[in-house]
């Protein structure tokens, strides 16, 4: 398994998140560009993985969870596994097969 920790914060105007706004919200949103026309064609490229989206799952935690969610949703032809991580108390992840709709839930402790 290859476990990819990128950036998601992907704006042409500037570099950090400043305010929950339309504007950044955007710039999270375009997030999905650079996973599906940068990471994973140089992760293709460069490593020995398996390809196809029985083979794919993208997750996060927070913001991340809510990208994580909306690429997984919007492109189910690539991810056959979508989750999000929500921190409260202990670490709750909750997977979601898009294949099969099914809810998978399951409590970490840190």
């Amino acid at each position: 398994m290859i476990v990819v920790f990128p950036d998601i914060y992907v704006s042409a105007t500037q570099d950090k998140c400043s305010a929950l706004d339309d504007k950044n919200n955007a710039a999270y949103d375009n997030f999905i560009n650079l996973l599906t026309k940068e990471i994973m064609p140089f992760m293709e490229q460069n490593y020995s993985i398996k390809t196809g989206r029985e083979n794919t799952a993208i997750t996060g935690f927070s913001m991340g969870g809510r990208e994580s969610l909306y690429i997984g949703f919007t492109r189910p032809d690539l991810f056959g596994i979508s989750g999000r991580c929500v921190r409260h108390r202990a670490f709750r992840c909750r997977t979601v097969s898009l294949r099969s709709g099914r809810v998978r839930s399951r409590t970490c402790f840190m």
